[in-house]
């Protein structure tokens, strides 16, 4: 059985056009992150190493590739859905991964409620913990957090930054505001 502190995380950034530098990393499970902001490296490497304190980090392009092709790719309106794995184990608690499971089904171009997502989850009292388990979404994109609107028809929030969500959000064709719109996909 390996151990999973000597497991070793795959990183790279790439730019990413109006989102600035992505950074992303992989390991033996799939993508394990995406990072907004990497321009600075010494600065990425520093959040990697925080994110993944016992692990090994190598600086490895050819090992992040296919996740870099498949985002460019999406950028550009060329791709809906993603094609490779992810490492579902780095989602947090079993609540931010339950949350983040529902948030992956949520297609291209349709937008929810924190609201529908609480109760999707059979948590309809839970909006505010949907959004703080949103907030902490560590592959943004790939699990598309930024399809999660308030149900007043606000953006809610993005980790990222809420310019990233509207950005994000225009390239799938979403029409904003969403206030007095029916809001896209139901579960």
């Amino acid at each position: 059985m390996s151990n999973p502190q000597n497991e070793t995380i795959y990183y790279s950034r790439f730019p990413a056009e109006a989102l600035g530098t992505l950074g992303m990393a992989v390991n033996s499970k799939g993508l394990c992150l995406i990072s907004f902001g990497c321009s600075n490296e010494k600065n990425y490497l520093n959040r990697l190493r925080h994110r993944f304190p016992e692990k090994k980090l190598i600086f490895d392009s050819d090992k992040t590739q296919p996740v870099q092709e498949q985002l460019r790719e999406y950028l550009y309106g060329q791709r809906k859905e993603f094609e490779f794995s992810l490492d579902y184990e780095s989602l947090g608690t079993p609540f931010q991964r339950k949350v983040l499971l529902v948030t992956l089904k949520i297609p291209f171009g349709q937008v929810v409620t924190y609201g529908d997502l609480a109760e999707t989850i059979a948590s309809p009292k839970a909006p505010q913990a949907v959004g703080n388990a949103l907030g902490k979404n560590p592959i943004p994109i790939v699990i598309p957090c930024h399809r999660v609107v308030a149900k007043d028809g606000s953006m809610g929030g993005f980790t990222g930054g809420l310019k990233y969500k509207k950005i994000l959000l225009r390239l799938e064709g979403v029409r904003m505001p969403f206030m007095g719109k029916q809001l896209g996909f139901k579960f």
